[in-house]
């Protein structure tokens, strides 16, 4: 996958965070969608949970040969922080990847 759009990134990602709530939590991963919060007081995963997710998700990523790193620019300016949602961070990674951005 050259070139990946958002929404199949998104669906990358969702099917790593369910995997992550579901065989490493025990937890009912069906409500889980692109707009579930990463971050924050409304999370679906705890700090933890965060990292489980970040590993499955790079792993997930490099395996359809989508550059993923942890390592996040952040405007502080604009205060979007690419964790806030799923569909958030798809947003991020297929515009870095789009743009040819390093990883």
């Amino acid at each position: 996958m050259e070139h990946p759009d958002s929404k199949a990134l998104a669906a990358l990602l969702l099917e790593a965070l369910r995997e992550v709530l579901s065989k490493d939590l025990g937890r009912d991963e069906r409500r889980v969608d692109e707009n579930s919060p990463l971050m924050g007081a409304e999370a679906v995963i705890d700090s933890y949970a965060r990292i489980l997710f970040l590993v499955k998700a790079e792993d997930c990523c490099r395996e359809h040969g989508i550059p993923f790193s942890m390592q996040i620019d952040v405007d502080a300016d604009s205060g979007e922080h690419p964790f806030r949602t799923v569909g958030a961070l798809a947003d991020y990674l297929a515009e870095r990847a789009f743009r040819g951005v390093e990883q």
